[in-house]
C-alpha cells in the first residue's frame, strides 16, 4: 500500500511535468491546501473555545488567539514541508513524525508554566549568563518554544489561573481590546 501510494505521488509529479508544469505549482497546490486545513482547523478550535465559554476566549480579543494558533500551524506546515524534502523512505517519515510529536510534547510540557520560565530565564537570576542567553537564543529558533510562550503569555492576562506568590485562584482580565 506505501509503495502504491509512492508510485502514485511519482505519476503524478511525471505527468506535471509532461505537460509542462514545473514543481513550483505542485508545492503551491500542498501550501494551499495545508493552509485552508489549518484554518478549518483554528476555526473549530476558536469556536469550540467559545461555545464552552473559556475564561481566556471571553477575555482575549479573537484576533490575538487567533493569530496565535494559525501561525504556529503555519511555522508546522513550513517545518514539514522543509523536512519532506529530506526524506527518502516511509520508514524515516514515520521515525521523523513520532519523534517530532514527543518532542513538541516535551517542550510544551516544560515550558508550559510560564511563570516558572519567566523567573528562570528572564529575571535578573539568569540575566548574567551567557550559557542562559545562548540557550534562549537556541530556543527561540523552535516554534513550539515560541508558541508556548505567546500563549502561555496570553493565558496569563486573560484566562483564570493559579498564583504561585499568593497561592491563589486569580481571575482574567480583558486583554486586547
Amino acid at each position: 500500500l506505501q509503495e502504491l501510494a509512492k508510485d502514485k505521488e511519482l505519476h503524478l509529479r511525471h505527468g506535471l511535468n509532461v505537460v509542462g508544469v514545473g514543481h513550483a505549482v505542485y508545492w503551491v497546490h500542498w501550501v494551499i491546501v495545508a493552509t485552508v486545513l489549518n484554518f478549518l482547523q483554528v476555526m473549530l478550535l476558536m469556536v469550540s473555545g467559545y461555545i464552552c465559554q473559556f475564561s481566556l476566549w471571553k477575555n482575549a480579543d479573537f484576533g490575538i488567539l487567533f493569530t496565535i494558533f494559525f501561525w504556529f500551524g503555519q511555522t508546522m506546515v513550513a517545518t514539514a514541508f522543509c523536512v519532506s524534502t529530506m526524506i527518502t523512505t516511509q520508514l524515516q517519515a514515520n521515525n521523523i513524525a513520532y519523534t517530532s510529536i514527543v518532542s513538541l510534547l516535551l517542550v510544551n510540557i516544560v515550558f508550559a508554566n510560564t511563570e516558572w520560565v519567566l523567573r528562570l530565564f528572564y529575571s535578573s537570576l539568569g540575566e548574567g549568563s551567557g550559557f542562559i542567553a545562548g540557550f534562549l537564543g537556541a530556543l527561540m529558533l523552535l516554534p513550539p518554544y515560541q508558541y508556548v510562550m505567546a500563549f502561555g503569555l496570553t493565558a496569563r492576562a486573560a484566562g483564570a489561573r493559579l498564583d504561585y506568590d499568593s497561592m491563589s485562584w486569580r481571575p482574567g482580565g480583558k486583554f486586547g481590546e
